[in-house]
């Protein structure tokens, strides 16, 4: 008789689902294996340089053998190719960059990536730490577990479940260091010695706060330090930030342009500047108006209008406190200035030098008399009228 549909879901039965599963392994199946055949017709041998290619690969490769080989004949129990399929999910990470909202899970990704070598090391100084601890109170727990003391039969099977060997011991070190350390603890106190106890609360207090406390500061300090110098990660959000600036500056072109023929003038702009809210608004963004005018000189370039472009790239300009990059320009347009002054100054002193000869010569001639003199300054009279013709320029 068939199975009723309600008594297969008590029993954990969905009628149906092995052969709904089956088709969907097929056509999944399939589809994977066109993808990789594509790749390897159009990128050829480069098909083999990449690791998620050779991934892909090998579980298509385990895919055909699991549905086209001989069960009897298969090397790995399918239930696990099916399960190393699902590794497959994992290459979504390489989409997460390209998506704004999953920001937060890459910088997850990158400082978990980051945080290996610290998590490695950090493992081998615990790893040192509890294995000198647990050998030690394995040898101390000896005596107390072959019987050699005077403990009841239920006690040195407590001792031997916590320090009866090597793997037993670590394990102990491990609950007393990250864990929860009181069983342990009492079971010391009670039945073996209570300087065990003494013993146990220092290195609880030594290795599973302080050091333990250290490490988890170095794994913080290394998050910080990957989200703050990764480099895609800094172009993704320059990038996004660059877009959210021109998105912004629309907006305001479209506040000020009233005219609508796609430029903004001086009157428009003071216009529009004029109310509260765009002012505030502007400071939210680390644009400080208070001369408008001035503001709008700075943003033009000389014809009169504002583009959208001379908008975005104006205000991305004050944006802020100074930068070094502006701080560099001004110190070398203070240079230019000073070598254009140190010139016009070079210039002078030369002309001075020049005309300093010509006046001690006209100075070196006492015994001329004052109508030579006249005549000099004045020039020579005309020939016809006897008009004085002017100053001689070149004295």
């Amino acid at each position: 008789a068939r199975p009723l549909p309600m008594y297969s879901a008590l029993h954990g039965k969905w009628p149906g689902a092995e052969g709904v599963f089956d088709v969907l392994s097929w056509l999944f199946g399939v589809l994977f294996t066109a993808e990789v055949l594509v790749k390897m017709v159009g990128t050829r041998w480069d098909f083999f340089f990449s690791r998620w290619n050779i991934f892909d690969f090998l579980i298509i490769a385990a895919w055909v053998s699991e549905k086209c080989v001989m069960s009897s004949l298969a090397v790995l129990h399918p239930m696990i190719l099916r399960m190393v399929r699902l590794l497959r999910i994992a290459r979504l990470f390489r989409v997460v960059k390209n998506i704004q909202e999953l920001d937060s899970l890459q910088v997850l990704i990158l400082s978990i990536k980051a945080c290996v070598g610290v998590l490695v090391w950090s493992g081998c100084t615990l790893l040192v730490i509890m294995t000198i601890v647990g050998i030690f109170l394995n040898e101390q727990m000896g005596p107390a577990i072959t019987g050699e003391t005077e403990l009841d039969f239920d006690t040195r099977k407590s001792l031997f479940a916590y320090f009866g060997s090597y793997t037993r011991s670590m394990l102990t070190m491990f609950e007393i260091t990250l864990g929860n350390f009181v069983p342990v603890f009492r079971l010391l106190l009670e039945n073996v010695h209570e300087g065990y106890a003494v013993f146990i609360c220092i290195y609880k207090f030594l290795v599973g706060f302080a050091v333990v406390r250290v490490i988890s500061g170095v794994f913080l300090h290394e998050t910080f330090r990957v989200a703050g110098a990764d480099d895609e990660l800094m172009v993704m959000q320059k990038t996004r930030a660059t877009q959210k600036h021109i998105k912004k500056m629309k907006r305001l072109m479209l506040l000020s342009d009233t005219s609508g023929d796609g430029v903004v003038d001086k009157s428009e702009f003071l216009k529009v500047m004029k109310d509260p809210t765009i002012k505030t608004w502007l400071a939210a963004m680390d644009v400080e108006v208070d001369d408008v005018g001035q503001l709008y000189d700075y943003i033009d370039n000389g014809d009169g209008d504002v583009t959208a472009e001379e908008l975005i790239s104006g205000i991305s300009r004050i944006r802020g406190a100074a930068r070094s990059i502006d701080m560099l320009c001004l110190l070398a347009s203070t240079r230019e200035l000073l070598g254009g002054v140190h010139s016009l100054t070079t210039a002078s002193e030369q002309a001075a030098s020049r005309t300093k000869p010509s006046s001690l010569h006209s100075d070196s001639h006492p015994h001329r008399n004052g109508a030579e003199k006249v005549t000099d300054c004045l020039g020579p009279a005309h020939p016809e009228t006897g008009a004085m013709a002017g100053p001689q320029h070149g004295v």
